[in-house]
């Protein structure tokens, strides 16, 4: 039997945990102080409930003081709402365009059919001319001006197909599916600034994509040309950082291959199981919709392994080990409705923090006696969030923990893997 453990790693594992248990207690922290103004005029200042998700919400929690119950406000009666310093919401009830923008999810149909809906939605700008936007139930995009205190409009937009013809004779035709937009929101901008001629008259000229941050210099250039103040802009989206806690179990195979000692190969290893726990740094890049990321982690792996050989007095082995494990993965999140999905590809990078074997062969060297301290392997990743928890599903295929060159000990790990974002 054979026991190395490192006493400053296991320090070093101690600290790691009083780290997870620290964050642990502030992820209770879900509220932010701001100000609620309600359609009445009553103006209430306290704790905000933090909004998750790229949808907008149709109710906001709100609670004057940390130990206070909390109350919900729907859309339809609040003005609008704010959290301090931060981002600013206006409750919205009106009409809003159905369709998809998805390009696999259209029609034939050119038609605007909009249905009444309520939700908070973001302000880009506030102004003399004001610009918001908002993601619906279907995560579909929508935005929406104001002029002066006037009504909330939507402008509209909307894609569908249509067939173009490519190739025509008196005998045949040929189409082919493509996409056109309908772009109302064009004329209705041209409209609401009519009294700035010269930006009015531009609008027709200019790439002026069906998105907030295309529209924002429209609006900042139209408060400009009337000398109007602009009391709210939307903070520049900079990413962020996506802290969790992290932890699951891992099951874990290993073959091993020699080209050296033959019977090596005859050792069969059981899929063992484990654990693994850590903490999670996601880094959400700008300007991308929060759907392109670099997810790093640092999380503590165990893993028991249990082999024998096929001999008449088989020999049995053991493996516990345990390791500081490094991972980095370059991750894709889309959305769909509330649920956002996960996938991802990197790399990983395992330190030994100690590990103790049983099982000596009757004549030859150990198969534990050149162990490697550093594994590295590939990792891919799929799984979904909802709100603040995640659960994936990871693979991840490693060198093992041979050191000798000509004893291959890869292996091949099965995650499942919970997740709390604080």
């Amino acid at each position: 039997m054979k026991i190395i453990f490192d006493g400053m790693k296991l320090r070093s594992l101690l600290f790691l945990f009083s780290f997870i248990l620290h964050f642990s207690c502030i992820a209770q922290q879900d509220f932010t102080p701001g100000t609620l103004v309600l359609n009445s005029g009553d103006t209430l200042r306290g704790l905000l409930k933090n909004i998750t998700g790229r949808i907008n919400p149709r109710t906001i929690g709100f609670k004057p003081t940390i130990s206070a119950e909390l109350k919900f406000y729907p859309a339809e009666i609040v003005k609008w709402f704010r959290y301090n310093g931060g981002e600013w919401y206006y409750g919205y009830v009106g009409s809003i365009e159905t369709s998809s923008l998805n390009n696999n999810d259209l029609n034939y149909d050119s038609s605007m059919h909009t249905m009444l809906d309520t939700m908070f939605i973001n302000a880009v700008i506030i102004g003399r001319a004001s610009l918001y936007y908002a993601h619906d139930r279907n995560d579909r995009v929508h935005l929406f001006y104001r002029k002066f205190e006037d009504e909330i409009i939507e402008l509209a937009y909307k894609k569908y197909y249509i067939d173009e013809i490519v190739l025509a004779d008196y005998r045949n035709k040929i189409t082919k599916r493509a996409i056109i937009a309908s772009e109302v929101y064009k004329a209705q901008l041209m409209n609401v600034f009519s009294d700035c001629p010269y930006l009015a008259t531009g609008i027709p000229s200019r790439a002026l994509s069906y998105a907030a941050s295309d529209l924002m210099s429209l609006f900042e250039e139209y408060n400009r040309c009337k000398a109007a103040k602009v009391v709210y802009r939307q903070p520049r989206d900079k990413g962020k950082l996506e802290v969790s806690v992290q932890a699951g179990l891992n099951s874990t195979g290993v073959e091993l291959v020699s080209t050296y000692e033959p019977n090596w190969n005859q050792i069969q290893f059981d899929r063992g199981l484990g654990y693994q726990v850590g903490i999670g740094f996601n880094w959400l890049f700008p300007q991308l919709n929060k759907q392109w990321s670099i997810n790093n982690e640092i999380l503590i792996k165990e893993h028991h392994l249990e082999g024998r050989d096929t001999s008449a007095n088989p020999v049995y082995y053991t493996l516990d080990a345990t390791y500081l494990k490094i991972v980095s993965l370059g991750e894709y999140q889309p959305t769909v409705g509330n649920i956002r999905l996960i996938f991802g590809m990197g790399i990983s990078n395992n330190f030994s923090l100690g590990y103790k074997t049983t099982g000596e062969p009757v004549t030859g060297p150990s198969i534990f006696g050149a162990y490697r301290n550093y594994e590295q392997g590939l990792v891919f990743n799929v799984g979904a969030g909802y709100k603040k928890f995640t659960g994936q599903v990871r693979l991840e295929k490693s060198n093992g923990w041979s050191d000798y060159s000509d004893l291959h000990t890869g292996f091949t790990t099965w995650y499942f893997q919970l997740g709390y974002i604080f």
